[in-house]
């Protein structure tokens, strides 16, 4: 009765109205749901003013929503973009809850001057966003130097004239097959560049060899003293006519400095992290010009019969060995090419005849600037005399003229095989083969018992000991542990993947022992140089990536998807930053800094072991 008496008390419209007010409050504060109209976009730069070799940051951000992805930037004037990553943000001010996301990108002016950002506009889920614009303006430190600066070196305004890429090829005009030199060179000026790799260039119709090893010198070009670095090739034309080579194109990274706002000082950043926070490593892909090269045919005037493409100026020598054999014998014809050309289109020198002779195919071998080939002659009878004469013949490019080498027949004794021995079978007697006796019975035969008579125990068995039961097990112990160690050693060599994971602790260990020694010695340059290395070796063996091209943004990549913290990824980020500074400058760096990254180092590789991915 109390409780019948109670629910009569409830007000159902009352209750009914409170639901819809609750779900209206909670409509209007959840984030995410904001219509098109309500989010703003807008784009800011970390500083207005910024010199060249300095980076700088570019900002979009979203206001009133956090989940719009990244926006493709278009070609921004002056400026090359590289994307960083995004940045969310969520606050509850007098209980209305807000949100935004911020798309962050460096910016790396490429040359002087006032340039505009922007607007920008983005398309999502049918939504169009439109920015703001902001004006940016780029200057040269070098433009402000003062009159000590003028008349030493010209004002550079450019990114371009501080990295750039000069192409040069060793002549103009050359014939088919004929080697010609080209040379790459990349000129740095007043940058920090670095992960320079081997420069490409397209050579349609020529054949190209592979690059040695470069050159690194300093240079004066229209006043201005760069750093250069050359690369040298040879490339030859298969083909007559008129062609174009490149444009050369070489990729590396540039490490720019970030412009420090007011902001950061307001808030009393320290030195130390303000130098660590102020590097920025951005991709760079300077390009050279075109050259243009023309390729003569061989002329037709004088060209020897047994011509076959080889180019250059060469001698010609021949040996045989041994001059005196049996028909039937082998004799090495030992031909060598030497001096200089295309050593690619040195064919076989060609046998005037070769009657008599059985001949196999040549062997070749390069050995630096001479070529020899070795080819093997069998006489088939003793009637042979000589080795007949051989003939090389080549075209000279710089006195556009055919030449012949011609080498005369050489002597040789050939002698008749000895007689082969017939083959003849020895037969037994037919009395041999006569019973010598009478055979006599009862001796070679054995009768079969009827009876097995009695039996007497002798001895234990052996099946019924155990220590001869336990000893059967060993061979089969013993066939179990090879074949697992067989097996495991065969899924060392063909599962590249395990077995680098297998050996990333071992290495980190032993980098580690490595860094702690340099530490204790208070030596910054050789302690990241180590950090450095082990984390790398480690990041690569551990996710079997190659360990030569891991940066932070490959490792930040690799491991989003691996379940690593946030945590951690800031960690391996601040070492993989803390030792990029550290080349530059190491005086920067004591023992407590380097203490504070070995700690870290160490954390992320026992955090890192413990993950199961």
């Amino acid at each position: 009765m109390v409780r019948g008496a109670y629910l009569k008390k409830i007000n159902i419209p009352a209750i009914f109205i409170c639901l819809l007010a609750a779900f209206g409050l909670l409509s209007t504060t959840v984030p995410g749901t904001a219509a098109a109209d309500d989010i703003n976009f807008e784009v800011s730069v970390e500083s207005n003013i910024i010199y060249l070799g300095r980076g700088s940051q570019l900002n979009l951000s979203f206001q009133g929503a956090r989940d719009i992805p990244r926006p493709e930037l278009p070609g921004i004037d002056g400026f090359q973009a590289q994307y960083i990553g995004p940045s969310t943000r969520m606050s509850i001010v007098n209980g209305k809850m807000s949100s935004s996301v911020t798309h962050v990108y460096s910016l790396i002016p490429l040359k002087a001057g006032k340039f505009k950002i922007g607007p920008f506009s983005f398309e999502y889920k049918g939504d169009t966003y439109k920015s703001n614009a902001v004006t940016v303006e780029v200057m040269d430190r070098s433009a402000n130097a003062g009159s000590r600066a003028q008349g030493r070196q010209k004002t550079q305004t450019d990114l371009k004239d501080r990295v750039f890429l000069v192409m040069e090829a060793g002549k103009s005009t050359a014939y088919v097959n004929e080697i010609v030199p080209l040379t790459i060179k990349l000129y740095v000026n007043s940058l920090r560049m670095r992960d320079i790799q081997y420069p490409e260039f397209a050579h349609d119709g020529f054949s190209a060899g592979e690059f040695g090893e470069p050159r690194q010198y300093r240079e004066y070009k229209d006043g201005i003293n760069y750093n250069v670095v050359e690369f040298s090739v040879r490339i030859f034309g298969m083909r007559p006519g008129d062609f174009t080579i490149g444009p050369a194109k070489l990729k590396g990274n540039i490490t720019v400095k970030r412009q420090r706002s007011l902001f950061d000082d307001a808030f009393g950043h320290d030195s130390l992290s303000g130098f660590l926070g102020a590097y920025e490593v951005s991709p760079i892909e300077p390009a050279s010009g075109k050259s243009r090269l023309k390729i003569l045919p061989f002329p037709d005037k004088g060209a020897p019969d047994d011509f076959k493409g080889a180019v250059g100026d060469f001698s010609f020598s021949m040996d045989v060995s041994p001059k005196e054999v049996k028909a039937g014998d082998p004799v090495t014809l030992k031909m060598i090419i030497s001096g200089e050309g295309n050593f690619d289109t040195v064919n076989s020198p060609t046998l005037k005849q070769h009657e008599g002779f059985k001949v196999y195919e040549p062997q070749a071998k390069q050995e630096g600037s001479r070529k020899v080939f070795e080819r093997i002659l069998i006489p088939l009878s003793d009637d042979i005399k000589e080795i007949p004469g051989v003939a090389f013949s080549f075209f000279n490019p710089a006195k556009g003229e055919y030449r012949t080498i011609s080498k005369k027949n050489v002597a040789i004794k050939v002698t008749k095989p000895e007689k082969q021995e017939n083959i003849t079978i020895m037969e037994a007697p037919l009395s041999a083969l006569k019973r010598s006796g009478r055979e006599r019975f009862g001796r070679d035969i054995i009768y079969i018992k009827e009876s097995p008579g009695k039996f007497k125990k002798r001895g234990e068995y052996l099946y019924n000991n155990t220590a001869f039961l336990l000893l059967q097990a060993v061979p089969l112990l013993i066939f179990v542990s090879v074949l697992a160690m067989q097996k495991r050693k065969e899924k060392l060599r063909t599962d590249i993947r395990y077995a680098r994971r297998l050996s990333a602790p071992k290495k980190a260990k032993k980098g580690i022992r490595e860094a702690q020694q340099y530490l204790n010695n208070s030596s910054p340059p050789e302690f990241y140089s180590s950090v450095f290395k082990t984390i790398r070796e480690y990041l690569g063996d551990r996710f079997h990536l190659p360990a030569a091209g891991i940066t932070a943004d490959v490792v930040d990549n690799a491991l989003k998807t691996k379940g690593i913290s946030e945590d951690m990824l800031n960690r391996l980020r601040d070492i993989f930053k803390e030792c990029d500074m550290a080349r530059y400058a190491p005086s920067e760096f004591g023992k407590t800094e380097m203490e504070a990254t070995f700690n870290k180092l160490k954390e992320v590789m026992d955090y890192l072991e413990r993950q199961k991915s």
